[in-house]
């Protein structure tokens, strides 16, 4: 088989998506949710927001696994460890559309691995695996910054290798030029995770709830264009209208050849 399978494109129903807005609005709710719906979520948390899940843990017992993440080695382990969990779904028959990954938030991930650049010794690079203090340097450096990018890069190749639906939570931002809302990251580093996602979302509240905006000049995006400009704050209602509501669950293999 060559390295283009279209079998893979014809079935394939994953959503990379970028979710933004302020601190409270619901964004991690909105990921939650999920799991009140039947689906399952791999969490990563990094703000360490999850107080809702420990106040209710029945209603999210066996459909939601959480990861506090504090280092570069918590941040990897938990992203290695996760692929695998949603493996062994796949292969109990779970449908990878109903399967999400979480990184809450991205904003914070970058403010963690920043500092984990400055830990890193560039005579002593194994350091990068000690998390030891007495590398630790006072003031951040161009160099520190390029780590980072490179620390931020090797998570966002690791999320776009999983086989299921990727949701990155964000911080938001005034924009210095535009005046507009963004996404609260740094850099290169923000340009390759806005340009993996296939949407950006910003949440709000209005008077009807929380509401997501797909509009460009709202900071956000949709790559595939069937979105309005304003959608209710619901993921698995967004997944449906970009695929089509598809009850069935995809044949397996042995189905197919009955």
């Amino acid at each position: 088989m060559g390295i283009f399978n279209r079998e893979f494109i014809m079935e394939k129903q994953r959503l990379s998506v970028l979710m933004f807005g302020s601190p409270k609005v619901g964004k991690t709710r909105c990921v939650l949710d999920l799991v009140k719906r039947n689906n399952y979520v791999c969490l990563l948390t990094t703000d360490h927001g999850t107080l809702e899940v420990y106040r209710n843990p029945d209603t999210y017992k066996g459909r939601l696994v959480v990861a506090d993440v504090y280092t570069l080695n918590d941040v990897r382990n938990a992203l290695t460890e996760g692929k695998e969990i949603v493996k062994r779904l796949i292969k109990a028959g779970v449908n990878p559309k109903d399967i999400w990954v979480c990184i809450d938030t991205l904003t914070h991930l970058q403010i963690l691995l920043l500092t984990e650049a400055r830990r890193i010794s560039l005579k002593h690079p194994e350091s990068s695996t000690d998390n030891r203090d007495e590398y630790m340097r006072d003031m951040t450096t161009q160099t520190d910054w390029g780590i980072n990018l490179g620390l931020m890069s090797e998570v966002a190749n690791m999320l776009n290798s999983y086989p299921c639906n990727i949701v990155n939570i964000a911080l938001e931002k005034e924009d210095k030029v535009t005046h507009r809302a963004s996404v609260a990251m740094s850099g290169q580093s923000r340009d390759r995770f806005c340009g993996d996602a296939d949407l950006i979302l910003r949440v709000y509240r209005d008077k009807q709830g929380k509401k997501f905006q797909t509009s460009i000049m709202d900071g956000a995006g949709d790559r595939s264009g069937v979105l309005s400009e304003v959608e209710d704050a619901d993921l698995i209602a967004i997944r449906d209208k970009i695929f089509g509501a598809q009850a069935k669950q995809q044949p397996t293999d042995e189905q197919k050849g009955q």
